[in-house]
C-alpha cells in the first residue's frame, strides 16, 4: 500500500473518530454512510447504507474468508506492520464484516426506540441478532479504529459481544 494511501486511510479515521464507540475506516462509500447514518441518528438510514454495503460485496466478501481460512486469526489491537498491511489489504472483507455491525447496532438502537410496540421491538432485536450471526463468519476480518493508523477491532468479537448480551450465548470461541 502506498504511504500516500496510508496517510489518505489515517486522514479519514482522524475525520471519522467518534462516529462509533469503535471507529472504522471504510474504503466503500456505502459503508462511510451508514456510519454516518449511524452517527446522525438516522437509523433506518444507517441500515439501508449497510444493507448495500452487504448486498454488493458479500460474495467477494465470503470468498476472500473462504480463501483465508487456514490462515490464523490476527488478533485485534495494535498491528504490527506486515499485519497491518494484511489487515487492510481484505478492503472488502472488513468492510462488510463491518456493515453488519451497523446493522445490528442500528436495529439495536430501533429496538429500544419501539419499546412500546412489542412486535416492532422484537423484529428489530431479529434483524440485530441476524446481523451480528451474520458478521461471525468473518473472522478474519479487521477495521481500523481511527485511533491510530496500527490499532485495529475485530467485527466478529464485536458481534460476539453484542450477541452475549442479546441472547446470553457466548460465540466468542468462534472468532479465534
Amino acid at each position: 500500500m502506498s504511504s500516500k494511501r496510508l496517510a489518505c486511510l489515517f486522514l479519514t479515521a482522524l475525520g471519522l473518530i467518534g462516529i462509533h464507540s469503535v471507529p472504522l475506516i471504510g474504503q466503500e462509500q456505502c459503508l462511510t454512510d451508514a456510519w454516518n447514518a449511524k452517527k446522525s441518528g438516522n437509523h433506518d438510514a444507517a441500515i439501508r447504507a449497510a444493507v448495500e454495503c452487504i448486498n454488493s460485496f458479500a460474495s467477494e466478501a465470503k470468498n476472500t474468508e473462504d480463501g483465508l481460512k487456514n490462515k490464523p486469526v490476527i488478533k485485534p489491537g495494535r498491528l504490527s506492520a506486515p499485519d497491518r498491511t494484511k489487515a487492510l489489504d481484505q478492503g472488502l472483507l472488513n468492510d462488510v464484516a463491518a456493515a453488519y455491525i451497523v446493522k445490528g447496532e442500528a436495529a439495536e438502537v430501533l429496538a429500544k426506540n419501539n419499546a412500546a410496540n412489542a412486535d416492532l421491538q422484537q423484529s428489530y432485536n431479529k434483524l440485530a441478532i441476524d446481523a451480528y450471526e451474520a458478521a461471525l463468519v468473518y473472522r478474519h476480518a479487521l477495521v481500523s479504529d481511527g485511533r491510530s493508523p496500527e490499532s485495529f477491532w475485530s467485527p466478529c468479537i464485536a458481534a460476539a459481544n453484542h450477541l452475549k448480551n442479546l441472547t446470553k450465548a457466548d460465540h466468542s470461541q468462534v472468532c479465534y
